[in-house]
Formats: structure tokens, sequence, C-alpha cells
């Protein structure tokens, strides 16, 4: 295990984390918005994220395909090892948020409620008003 590789599997995590947290978001706004929990809500999502994050990962790769061909030559020492980790981890992502995340928060997912927070608060602004009304 060399320093290059360290540093790439922490940028893998860090890509990784981002791509999850997105899509939970997105599944949960959905829901919030009024749309039912269900296959459709993740099936629909997970393919509307997955070409922005396959885009993000053929960019990264392209990125890093030469320094791993490149591999041991003389001031590489460092991104060879790096960039073996990242597109190893690349492949993981993806895999990883086309496969593991959808079905497992189909299974554990969050129902969210929708949002009536400012149906409430007009709700009991317009309560306020009608008692100091009755009140004069």
């Amino acid at each position: 295990v060399s320093l290059g590789s360290v540093a790439g599997i922490f940028a893998i995590f860090a890509l990784a984390t981002r791509g999850v947290v997105l899509l939970l978001r997105n599944y949960q706004r959905r829901e919030r918005g009024g749309e039912p929990f269900g296959q459709d809500l993740i099936i629909g999502e997970t393919a509307r994220l997955v070409a922005p994050s396959a885009t993000s990962v053929v960019a990264i790769a392209a990125v890093f395909i030469p320094l791993v061909l490149a591999g041991s030559r003389a001031g590489l020492e460092l991104v060879g090892p790096m960039g073996v980790a990242v597109l190893g981890g690349l492949v993981t992502t993806m895999l990883l948020l086309v496969t593991v995340v959808p079905p497992l928060y189909l299974r554990w997912g969050y129902i969210a409620k929708p949002d009536t927070y400012a149906d409430d608060l007009f709700a009991s602004d317009l309560l306020a008003a009608t008692k100091l009304q009755a009140d004069t």
C-alpha cells in the first residue's frame, strides 16, 4: 500500500459518498413533492441520475488511464498506484450507485410526508387573525 493508493482510495470514498447522498436526497425530494414511495420512484430517479454519474466517471477515468499506463516512470511513482486505486474505485462506485443503494433504499427507505409547513403556518396565522377580530 503506497501513499498514492491511499490518496486514491480517499478520493473515491469522497466521490462515492457524494453520489449516495445525492441519490438519497433526490429520492426524498421527489417523495416530499408528492410522488408515492415505491419501485417506480426509485427506478425513475436512479435512471435519471445514471447519466450524470457516468459522465463524471468517464471524465475521471480519462484523466487517470494515461497515468496508469505510464506506470512506474520516473516522477510518477505516486500517481501510478493512485490511478489504479481510482479506476478500480470508479467501477465499484458505479456498481454501488446503480445496484446496491436503490434496493436498500426501497427496503429501508425513508417515507417522507409532504411538506406542509407553509400551509400549517398560514393556517395558524389565519386562526390568530380570526381570534383577534372576534375579540375586538
